[in-house]
């Protein structure tokens, strides 16, 4: 691997324009962002946590930046990256993510949100910041996220990603949050399929589909069971799909759905040894008429919560964070989501909290996770 290749993950955070006063600039922007990267990849959590880690770590940064003027304190992380424009700086993390995950043909992409919990601030009348993200099922990569801004909602912020990702020919699932007719016209207009969960929050349509299934007895043009067991627990799943234009043409008068091509019906017996069984319906409107495909975005949807959500909690203590001036807690929610791309991308075994402390005292392993692929 030669230095222009370990270079080319540094060279994707380089052009972000400085939010300091010149006079103000002792150390350099990527010094800042490839410290803090590193730090986060190595397990450090807070900033005095990333300023102990550069000072220690001085002779292994010094192959890769120029430190003539030392190591920032903590107090120079935590104002610049509250300084730092979050847009831009996901316009880098996109330019990052396209080059390891180039094409998401035929990908399922899941979206959804997560609130930074301890970003708020009481006294000060701040809400806690609500991040929506857009995660690659196949390579468990987060693709891009965007910030709900004050005064928007999910839908506002969904629309912002879907307008800066190339979708084309992927498979979208969104929760009930999602399911709007501008998301499926949007989509559609990316030339991707969507798979929408279905709740009350669309009384008419929800009856419309539940209806369908239950009193008009539609005819279920195909069906697929899945059968799981985890230790204790065993579930099976049920999904059956109607195409038949006589009942989407009823449930989608004058057209509003775009794309629409099926409803499903999702029954799952969920069971716990030694435990009565749990029964639950679901349901979905989609642009697919694959009950198998339709089935895996359904199931694989999970891991945006699991994989993503949950991890970022478990293993970055991410509703811990007490972050909260100005765009600092967007933006350490932004590297935390680098580091687990990049841990994510080594296939080697081991659990996320076992590859950061092996990062932190094997460097050969740790530039194995900053610079793979390159």
């Amino acid at each position: 691997m030669n230095n222009t290749a370990r270079m080319s993950v540094i060279s994707h955070f380089s052009n972000i324009t400085d939010p300091r006063l010149h006079r103000t600039k002792k150390h350099p922007l990527i010094n800042i962002i490839f410290i803090s990267l590193t730090a986060l990849l190595c397990g450090c959590e807070t900033w005095a946590e990333v300023e102990v880690f550069g000072k220690s770590q001085k002779p292994y940064l010094l192959k890769y930046i120029d430190l003539s003027n030392g190591i920032p304190s903590h107090d120079t992380f935590g104002r610049v990256f509250a300084l730092l424009d979050m847009d831009k700086f996901q316009e880098s993390f996109l330019s990052w993510t396209n080059d390891i995950c180039n094409n998401t043909k035929g990908k399922i992409v899941a979206f959804d949100g997560k609130t930074l919990r301890r970003s708020g601030d009481k006294i000060k009348g701040k809400k806690a910041i609500h991040m929506v993200s857009a995660w690659v099922v196949e390579n468990n990569i987060v693709l891009s996220q965007t910030k709900v801004e004050d005064k928007t909602n999910e839908i506002t912020a969904l629309k912002n990603l879907f307008e800066i990702l190339n979708l084309k020919k992927s498979i979208i699932t969104i929760d009930a949050m999602g399911c709007q007719k501008d998301i499926a016209r949007i989509i559609t207009g990316k030339k991707a399929d969507y798979v929408l969960a279905l709740k009350s929050n669309h009384k008419t349509l929800h009856k419309d589909v539940i209806n369908t299934f239950k009193l008009k007895n539609a005819p279920i043009e195909s069906t697929y069971q899945t059968n799981e067991k985890n230790r204790n627990r065993l579930e099976k799943r049920t999904y059956s799909l109607v195409t038949n234009k006589e009942d989407l043409n009823f449930i989608n008068q004058n057209n509003k759905w775009t794309n629409l091509k099926g409803i499903v019906e999702v029954k799952s017996k969920r069971q716990i040894i030694g435990e009565e069984p749990k029964l639950e319906t679901r349901y979905y409107i989609t642009s697919l008429t694959n009950i198998k495909h339709i089935s895996n975005a359904i199931r694989s949807h999970w891991g945006i919560e699991n994989k993503l959500h949950r991890s970022l909690d478990v293993s970055f203590r991410e509703d811990d964070s007490r972050a909260r001036n100005g765009n600092s807690a967007a933006n350490l929610s932004t590297l935390r989501r680098i580091t687990l791309n990049l841990i994510r991308q080594d296939k080697s075994k081991g659990s996320i909290k076992v590859k950061r402390t092996k990062a932190a005292f094997d460097t050969k392993f740790r530039d194995k996770l900053l610079f793979q692929g390159n």
